[in-house]
């Protein structure tokens, strides 16, 4: 074939290679759509100046990329640069390095394009039309409900057409119908939500990202504070103060029943503290709360805060909330001094554990799935495959992961200790 190819050629190999990296169809793709109307993010674009430049033989920098906004044009300027370059083509593809590493690519600022208003107008129509007919399809072909004879004027008029006429299709789909609970036997039942994760999983176009993180660790009210720690090889490890407890009424330096060897800890600051009113707690009902529950609301709002995310926003949402856990001293402590707190503030045989979610899910109006998680020292990562499976097997559309682990009293320290499992020096080798 001739070196460099005719306009109208460069034109189809371009939108069959963005066809490719975007898995459609390329009679799907309009040819003057903008990029972002066919979902070609930074990311994306830099996956497709790698592919294109390999593919021509063409070396295309991301600032070129960021000039063009559709795939005529980025075709044009191909061919521009394949006739400049002495022929090059896709014939001699592959014979010279032609584009950075992708890690080192900066991200795309697409610079807009002016058109005349008609055009303009035109333009837009075309990617509505194009947004729209895509939208359609994918109902087609996920939930076979055909909606073709109906014109919306948004992504929530087919959201709200969806719920309000096909909700048995779309409960069926899920696996979330009485009828298919009762008629689907065990096997068929697990077959089917592996398929669906399958089909959820990242790997296969259904995103999970961590969008806001929180925490407090020993001398870390922050995770930037316990990163740098982490870096500075700093250790926490301090001799336990009394407000926590008098290590020197149950300390042996020996082992013995009821004595712990170890007077070391690293220990979180100011749990015994909580904005009690900002949380529409009232004092009484906090004096009952463990302090992992409160230093769970507290964190857990401020991880919504650092995802940009109004909390607001999120009541009556499908958030899911996923805490792990370990000890349950507070609980422990609170039934063995009832008569301490008011009458009215009991608990029956139930572990009251559970709130350690619950409490987060009512405090915020969260109606997703709300689980506390006890498996000991890997209660955290359970609580992160809970929510990870949550989000891709869509119970939620976003999920809170969420780990706690305090120390109030003595008792699992001198357990420990019988158990061999605490240092008399604080460190270990």
């Amino acid at each position: 074939m001739d070196a460099v190819l005719e306009n109208r050629d460069f034109l189809s190999a371009v939108r069959k290679t963005v066809a490719s990296l975007m898995k459609m169809p390329a009679e799907q793709l309009e040819a003057d759509a903008h990029f972002e109307s066919l979902g070609i993010d930074s990311i994306v674009g830099m996956e497709l100046i790698v592919r294109l430049s390999k593919e021509f033989s063409v070396p295309i920098t991301p600032a070129q990329f960021a000039q063009v906004g559709t795939i005529r044009e980025l075709a044009g300027h191909i061919e521009a640069s394949a006739g400049s370059a002495g022929g090059t083509g896709r014939a001699e593809a592959a014979a010279r390095p032609v584009s950075p590493p992708v890690s080192a690519l900066p991200k795309l600022e697409r610079r807009p394009v002016a058109y005349p208003p008609e055009r303009s107008r035109q333009l837009r129509k075309q990617q509505d039309d194009e947004r729209d007919r895509g939208v359609r399809a994918y109902i087609c072909q996920k939930y076979s409900i055909d909606s073709s004879a109906i014109r919306f004027g948004s992504i929530s008029e087919i959201v709200d057409y969806l719920v309000s006429n096909h909700y048995q299709e779309l409960r069926r789909y899920y696996g979330g119908s009485p009828e298919s609970r009762a008629s689907a036997a065990e096997p068929q039942r697990l077959v089917a939500n592996a398929e669906r994760v399958e089909e959820s999983d990242p790997a296969s176009g259904h995103d999970i990202a961590i969008v806001g993180i929180s925490c407090r660790f020993p001398d870390a009210p922050s995770h930037s504070v316990f990163w740098a720690n982490l870096m500075a090889r700093k250790s926490s490890i301090r001799e336990i103060p009394d407000s926590r407890w008098r290590w020197q009424e149950c300390y042996s330096e020996s082992i013995g029943p009821g004595k712990t060897i170890s007077r070391w800890g690293a220990l979180v600051d100011d749990i015994d503290c909580f904005d009690a009113d900002f949380f529409k707690v009232s004092p009484e009902e906090a004096q009952g709360m463990d302090p992992q529950e409160r230093l769970l609301c507290q964190e857990v709002y401020r991880a919504i805060q650092d995802a940009g995310i109004n909390i607001e926003t999120l009541a009556g949402s499908d958030t899911g909330v996923f805490v792990g856990y370990e000890y349950a001293e507070y609980e422990h402590h609170f039934r063995a001094h009832a008569d301490r707190f008011p009458e009215r503030m009991r608990y029956s045989s139930a572990s009251p554990t559970y709130y350690l979610a619950n409490r987060i899910s009512y405090a915020f109006d969260l109606c997703g799935p709300s689980e506390a998680i006890n498996v000991n020292c890997a209660a955290s990562a359970v609580a992160i495959n809970r929510a990870y499976y949550s989000l891709a097997n869509r119970e939620s559309s976003l999920a809170v992961a969420a780990g706690v682990s305090l120390n109030l009293f003595a008792g699992d320290y001198i357990a420990e200790t019988q158990y061999g499992l605490l240092s008399p020096d604080g460190t270990c080798g």
